[in-house]
């Protein structure tokens, strides 16, 4: 149990309002168990090479965008999990795991520590580690000091795997630029990295992506540049994978790449999937993006002993054709509930040019990963969201024609635009 005071440490140092949200969250069900309600705690039961990198990471990695109890990263070490990825999106993660580190030295030393460069733009500033940088692009300057400011904060001297985040979340000539080393992007990602590693505040870098534009294009210019020892990005079992996306996993593990996973369940929970063939559906799906050619691990956000033991449950799982047949079912019953991370078709056919992919993105904080905080920064900080109102009164059906799952992309919009804007009728 934690004790007042460690409570209320918590909630001080959750600086922002989504921390705040995920901190109450979690508090309100702490002294549920950390055991698993009975049994013996499940392991973690295989680790996988991380291409190149050479380092053993558990087959199942802790995401901490939803943690706010530091004990709840402690005991999934002490079970085995030695990956934990932070982000700059959710700043109080990496207080989680500072915290966590500081009650245990043992994880402090063992624990694998996988972050990003976020720089995203945030009114007038960039975005990163959960600092404001001052600036409209990417300036080697500041992220040299709030990588400094994270290793003092996590009492390391190193971040394991340092990536450059949400490749595919601007135009794809803009994000292009991120693999040209001889454009301002590029040259001035590679700088950074190489000084950090020269330095030794990172020993490995990479990228991520998950769209919703340029997926197959950017994972295919990452591994054809040469430039990235890892890559984590979307992949699941709704997504239908282009052969070209799958030419390029496996040329990724010719190349020796680290290829991590993430968005693996595709909000199966949110969905309501609920069991099958006698475990946790999640199981099958943890199973299917594991089966990927070169895929080393995933990546699951994890908030509470419920869902670290039915995860963990998955480690070392081998996809079955009992697996496979239900995915495909359930991929059936649930495709018009579901918008693809990567796909992006909607955007163009939209006459008022909104980008609605991202709006969908945006709102998934809300209604699937039930951080509402943090889809209102996000709504806030995007620069296309005047465009949505136009959505209110808009009859043509291009974009729900341009959807080949039969996502109800107008009634999706526009329940986005009620929750997440302030003239919408949620905060009317």
């Amino acid at each position: 149990m934690m004790t007042r005071r460690e409570q209320l440490k918590l909630l001080l140092l959750a600086a922002s309002v989504p921390a705040v949200y995920a901190a109450a969250r979690v508090l309100r069900g702490a002294g549920r168990g950390r055991s698993g309600r009975g049994g013996t705690p499940r392991r973690i039961q295989r680790y996988n090479i991380l291409g190149r990198t050479g380092l053993e990471v558990s087959d199942i990695g802790f995401g901490t965008s939803a943690t706010a109890d530091p004990q709840l990263l402690v005991d999934a070490f002490h079970r085995g999990v030695n990956y934990f990825d932070i982000s700059p999106t959710y700043p109080w993660s990496v207080e989680m795991l500072a915290a966590a580190f500081s009650r245990d030295p043992e994880m402090r030393r063992g624990a694998i520590v996988a972050s990003r460069v976020e720089c995203a733009r945030y009114k007038d500033t960039m975005h990163c580690f959960g600092q404001m940088c001052g600036g409209p692009k990417l300036m080697p300057t500041a992220c040299l000091g709030c990588i400094d400011e994270v290793l003092k904060k996590l009492g390391r001297s190193h971040i394991d795997i340092l990536q450059r985040h949400g490749v595919g979340q601007g135009g794809e000539k803009e994000d292009m630029e991120w693999f040209d080393p001889n454009s301002p992007k590029g040259s001035g990602l590679l700088a950074l990295f190489e000084t950090l590693k020269r330095q030794g505040k990172v020993r490995f870098t990479g990228m991520t992506t998950h769209g919703p534009y340029s997926l197959d294009a950017a994972f295919e210019r990452a591994v054809e540049s040469g430039n990235f020892d890892t890559i984590m990005t979307a992949l699941n079992f709704m997504q239908h994978p282009s052969p070209h996306f799958e030419r390029s996993l496996q040329a990724a593990r010719e190349r020796r790449i680290g290829i991590t996973a993430m968005k693996v369940l595709a909000n199966a929970k949110a969905r309501n999937v609920g069991p099958m063939s006698g475990r946790p559906f999640s199981h099958a799906a943890i199973a299917w993006a594991l089966s990927r050619p070169g895929v080393n691990n995933v990546v699951i956000s994890i908030s509470d002993w419920g869902m670290l033991d039915e995860y963990l449950g998955a480690s070392g799982c081998e996809l079955s054709l009992v697996d496979r047949v239900q995915l495909a079912r359930h991929r059936a019953a649930t495709s018009s509930r579901y918008c693809r991370v990567g796909c992006g078709l909607c955007r163009s056919r939209c006459p008022h040019g909104v980008d609605i992919p991202t709006i969908l993105r945006i709102d998934q904080y809300r209604s699937d990963y039930l951080l509402p905080d943090v889809a209102k920064e996000e709504y806030e900080a995007f620069p296309g969201r005047g465009r949505i109102q136009a959505c209110l009164e808009c009859e043509d059906p291009a974009c729900e024609a341009a959807c080949p799952f039969g996502v109800p992309v107008r009634s999706r919009v526009r329940r986005a635009y009620a929750y997440l804007d302030p003239k919408g009728t949620l905060f009317s």
